[in-house]
């Protein structure tokens, strides 16, 4: 109970923090203008420090602290179907962790139907094969994001970044998933290919 209460605290703290942020660098360009007047003169350092402590602050949120950054942005592979785990092994309403070619995956087979979304959550990286799964959502252990197995939604924050859902199949009793849709055919010499 506790715990909940301090992630809770911790998130509205956070975003109270990148609010008055915004609010600062919203109105330093006005205090900015009527400053640079010969009259002001000595508060121009000043000036200086401010706008570099919230260049400072902006780098250390996001490059440090990782606020607002997708985990799986750049996500994309693999290109072909990829053979990631056998049928028979894949338990009823258990998520299943699995690499293909590289990308972790997780499995879950509700009542026939087969889901796979990208096992590295979008907020902080954690693995949502170990979260806990209800009414098709899965929630991430490190901070309660939930999202949708159906299409990766953001069912309750802090997570801001849908998560990635890939295609499954089964063939020859093999579950194979694929990250993104094949490239295009390109023309060749003007004409279109079927």
């Amino acid at each position: 109970m506790h715990t909940a209460l301090f992630i809770i605290t911790g998130a509205v703290m956070r975003k109270l923090l990148l609010g008055m942020a915004a609010l600062i660098a919203l109105v330093r360009p006005a205090v900015s203008a009527d400053m640079r007047a010969p009259s002001y003169k000595a508060s121009r350092p000043l000036l200086a420090i401010w706008g570099w402590s919230g260049c400072y602050l902006g780098g250390h949120l996001v490059f440090t602290k990782g606020v607002m950054v997708s985990r799986v942005a750049w996500a994309a592979g693999p290109r072909r179907w990829t053979r990631a785990l056998q049928e028979a092994d894949l338990p009823d309403d258990s998520p299943t962790a699995v690499e293909a070619e590289g990308r972790q995956v997780m499995l879950y087979r509700h009542r026939g139907s087969l889901y796979a979304i990208d096992n590295i959550c979008s907020h902080a990286g954690g693995l949502l094969s170990r979260g806990i799964v209800a009414d098709l959502t899965v929630t991430c252990p490190l901070h309660g994001s939930r999202f949708a197995l159906t299409d990766g939604c953001v069912s309750r924050g802090p997570a801001s970044q849908p998560q990635p859902v890939l295609p499954t199949r089964i063939r020859n009793g093999w579950i194979e998933v694929r990250g993104s849709r094949p490239a295009p055919r390109r023309p060749v010499n003007g004409r279109t290919q079927p």
